[in-house]
């Protein structure tokens, strides 16, 4: 719960009173015993009975007794600022009650000791008062209280009293008593603001540490992040690894590495439509392996899959350039798409293409045409319009493939020539 500053420095003003208050009670102890004795050697008449000043000393003990224990009770009891207030009554309760027993001391002292006797119990009641000014400046209403108990009496018999130097001694006390609350008073102030300095700086030392300690998690929530954070970033590129290897996967061959008819269709597409706004001509190669099937038949499937590969490494060589893209169309066909390139270009690249799969050497006893493997192209150029799909000239690559493997294979053919 979090305190006025007011509350908290009357809190601190009750803890001081109780702090110092057993050595004040033990004091006003030891002074009423010094003064009982001194009253009855040199005061009390010979003739009297000591009883009654042997009743004030016990009750005096006896008050003092009780007000040590509701010290030594406060002390022992972590008192929070909300039951302060009772501990100050209970506190101001006991010295009022000590107090009266010294104001009672003196009435009862005056109606039979001398004139010179009283003004000596003046002094002593002055000095009382006088330390009480210091002892109780924590708490005005502590001091007041004890201070009207204890002159308070002496003051009215001197007032009341018909010699004139005696009421004239009454109203002096009366101005000291005066000058006494405001020296309290002022060492009240004093203390209240010495109290509001040392909770300024022990808030801001609490506010210091506070904030320490937030910039302390602060500083470890920021390490979490900055490891989070780089472990998110480990995991993205790792992600973004694995997407590219998903990306080179779903687009490869399984068996050749080059291009898949997926990527193939995909990329038509896109050079189609980029063809058909810039007007240029767009070449496409198609070939086949001729008498695949046979040579299979006489080598079996695992040689006719490492003539696979070399005829696809044949035609990744040719497509060199950066918008060339040489994929496998399925079985034993094969594709280039060849950007911005004229029919005579496209044939060109595709009699490359052809002299260097026969060069590869590559055995075929089954061929009705040669002892090595062949292949047949055929070759279409187009420059694409919107009103077209990229069918279109697949269709025309595939009859030119058709005519190469009609008139005799191991040859390239032009779509329309």
């Amino acid at each position: 719960m979090t305190y006025s500053l007011e509350k908290v420095i009357s809190g601190k003003k009750i803890e001081i009173l109780y702090r110092h208050g057993n050595t004040s009670v033990i004091g006003s102890l030891f002074i009423s015993i010094i003064a009982v004795i001194i009253v009855y050697y040199f005061i009390w008449p010979a003739d009297k009975p000591v009883d009654v000043l042997l009743i004030w000393l016990a009750t005096f003990l006896l008050v003092s007794t009780m007000r040590l224990y509701g010290i030594i009770l406060y002390k022992s009891n972590k008192v929070g600022i909300e039951q302060s207030r009772y501990w100050l009554y209970a506190f101001t309760s006991g010295a009022a009650i000590s107090a009266c027993l010294w104001g009672l001391l003196f009435l009862y002292l005056v109606g039979f000791i001398d004139k010179e006797y009283r003004y000596f119990i003046l002094f002593f009641m002055v000095g009382l008062i006088s330390a009480a000014a210091i002892t109780y400046a924590t708490s005005l209403l502590a001091f007041f209280i004890s201070a009207l108990c204890i002159i308070g009496p002496v003051i009215i018999y001197f007032i009341l009293h018909s010699d004139p130097i005696t009421n004239y001694t009454g109203h002096l006390l009366i101005v000291y008593l005066m000058y006494l609350l405001i020296i309290a008073r002022q060492l009240n102030k004093t203390l209240e603001e010495f109290l509001a300095h040392e909770f300024n700086i022990s808030r801001l030392e609490h506010e210091k540490q506070y904030a320490a300690m937030l910039n302390r998690e602060l500083e470890e929530e920021i390490l979490k992040r900055i490891n989070t954070e780089g472990k998110l970033k480990d995991e993205i590129i790792k992600a973004g690894a694995l997407t590219d290897k998903l990306v080179t996967i779903s687009s490869k061959d399984g068996l050749t590495g080059i291009n898949n008819r997926r990527r193939f269709d995909e990329y038509l597409e896109n050079e189609w439509n980029r063809s058909a706004r810039t007007k240029t001509p767009l070449s496409l190669i198609m070939c086949d392996i001729d008498f695949y099937k046979a040579y299979n038949d006489t080598y079996g499937h695992l040689a006719g899959d490492d003539s696979l590969k070399k005829v696809a490494n044949v035609l990744e060589h040719y497509a060199r350039r950066a918008g060339d893209l040489a994929a496998r169309f399925g079985g034993e066909e094969f594709v280039i798409i060849l950007p911005d390139t004229e029919s005579d270009k496209a044939v060109h690249i595709a009699e490359q293409i052809r002299t260097a799969v026969e060069d590869l050497h590559i055995q075929h006893s089954s061929s009705q045409i040669s002892d090595y493997l062949t292949i047949s192209l055929g070759a279409a150029t187009i420059i694409p319009s919107r009103d077209q799909k990229p069918g279109t000239l697949i269709n025309f690559a595939d009859e030119a493939l058709y005519q190469a493997k009609k008139t005799g294979r191991n040859k390239s053919v032009v779509y329309g020539q």
